[in-house]
């Protein structure tokens, strides 16, 4: 004898990459494998067609779990899914076919109809008799090795995944076609390089940023202003040599020393030179 059993979850499973496992909640299952069944026929119920059956495959039944076996049922049956016995049926999804197995079924024991398949009803023995007059009407169904036939299942899902990602791509470039040839700034505006910064934004930015340099025509007018012109153009010299040597070390105890003559001696300078000049005049009219 063999086994009926109606996978509820063949499109689950399948997704969740469950082979080599079926199982139930109920005991008729242990029942049944206690008789030791030779093989178990899977069947769906095809989509919108709720009293109809689909054949999925036929699979040789085994005592060894699978390797990667998870328990989701209270009683399991397992199969090799690795025998060339163990298939699955490629054109059964015709309707002429469905038509055929659930014919047949509905002569031997009403199997069809979703309150028929429900719970341990979805599961049946086969006798003798009924497995024969069965394999005799699937003889001639196409059939592709069980292992075999999930790789070719994913590498058509795997392309019709790239398909779809390639469509998207192709609309979305047509899209953008369309778009820059009804807009044709558009495009010119994408290609056109980013704008200048304005210059008064620069002046204004770096005059923004805090700097260690020394505005030195402002400094040399004031020293001019106020100690003559030799001591301004030394000044203004000692400058330009610190420019050209920003960055080393000399320049930095350079600065140090102007910042001291700067705040510190320049303006004590000054105050003398000026007094010094309003001393001279008094000195001379008297």
């Amino acid at each position: 004898m063999d086994i009926f059993y109606h996978w509820r979850d063949f499109a689950l499973d399948m997704k969740e990459r469950r082979i080599g496992t079926l199982g139930s909640d109920g005991a008729l299952l242990e029942q049944l494998k206690e008789r030791l069944p030779r093989k178990v026929w899977t069947f769906v119920t095809p989509k919108g067609k709720k009293d109809r059956l689909q054949l999925v495959g036929s699979f040789l039944i085994t005592e060894s779990k699978p390797a990667s076996f998870v328990p989701k049922w209270k009683h399991n049956l397992f199969y090799d899914a690795a025998s060339p016995r163990s298939v699955l049926y490629t054109d059964s999804a015709s309707p002429e076919k469905i038509d055929e197995v659930s014919d047949y079924f509905n002569r031997r024991f009403n199997a069809t109809g979703k309150s028929n398949l429900h719970g341990e009803k979805g599961i049946r023995e086969m006798e003798a008799d009924v497995v024969r007059g069965f394999e005799k009407l699937v003889q001639d169904y196409a059939t592709l090795q069980l292992l075999d036939r999930l790789s070719e299942m994913r590498h058509t899902a795997g392309e019709k995944r790239e398909t779809r990602i390639s469509t998207v791509t192709v609309r979305r470039d047509d899209a953008t076609n369309r778009l820059s040839r009804s807009n044709p700034r558009s495009e010119l505006t994408a290609n056109r390089p980013p704008r200048r910064q304005p210059q008064t934004a620069l002046v204004e930015s770096e005059r923004s940023q805090p700097s260690n340099r020394f505005d030195h025509d402002s400094l040399t007018a004031r020293l001019a202003k106020h100690l003559g012109n030799a001591i301004a153009v030394s000044h203004k010299r000692s400058a330009g040599w610190s420019t050209a040597n920003a960055g080393s070390g000399a320049f930095h105890r350079h600065r140090t020393r102007r910042v001291f003559a700067t705040r510190m001696i320049m303006p004590i300078a000054a105050h003398a030179m000026r007094l010094l000049a309003v001393v001279s005049v008094v000195f001379f009219r008297s």
